[in-house]
């Protein structure tokens, strides 16, 4: 049997390609939805769905492939963190081209939806008006590209709890 490198860094490496992956498909899906000028729940499921299924295709090839066909609870969980990790940084910096050369006005659009939301659910003038300016402090590139970063992670965290449940295979020769 060869002589599986168990470290770090070399997890890193193999985890780049199918993160950047994953985060391709996530900002494929990001432009579809914006071209069709959809932003509805649907989006959520959506990439709910490919970052699941990237995370399981890619984690048993790396089982397969890399770890003789064996992986840990654990080094399964890592590895679609980090994939969740890459493709959030990737899908932040796609943001933040999104928001400042591709579509410039999409705080003041996401700003007004917010406020026309407020206004129909019986929300005051003054209570929109003081949500409005606390609003503003965060819509900002960076703090939409940190969230996204953050909010990814997270998900990604939640899905890879999940789909190494069933992706683990331990190798329980490996302790004799």
């Amino acid at each position: 049997m060869r002589e599986q490198n168990t470290t770090q860094g070399s997890m890193m490496q193999d985890v780049i390609a199918p993160g950047t992956v994953m985060g391709v498909t996530l900002v494929a899906l990001s432009v579809i939805f914006y071209v069709a000028n959809y932003d509805g729940g649907f989006m959520l499921l959506a990439n709910i769905f490919a970052t699941g299924a990237t995370m399981v295709y890619f984690t048993i090839q790396y089982r397969d492939k890399k770890r003789d066909g064996f992986i840990s609870y654990g080094r399964s969980l890592g590895f679609g963190t980090l994939m969740s990790l890459v493709a959030s940084i990737l899908n932040a910096i796609y943001f933040v081209v999104f928001v400042k050369l591709i579509n410039p006005d999409y705080f003041d659009i996401q700003m007004d939806k917010a406020a026309q939301q407020m206004l129909e659910q019986g929300v005051n003038e003054a209570q929109i008006e003081a949500g409005m300016k606390m609003a503003k402090l965060f819509a900002t590139p960076a703090f939409g590209a940190m969230s996204l970063i953050l909010s990814g992670v997270f998900v990604g965290v939640i899905i890879a709890l999940i789909v190494s449940i069933f992706i683990k295979r331990d190798n329980y020769q490996q302790n004799f």
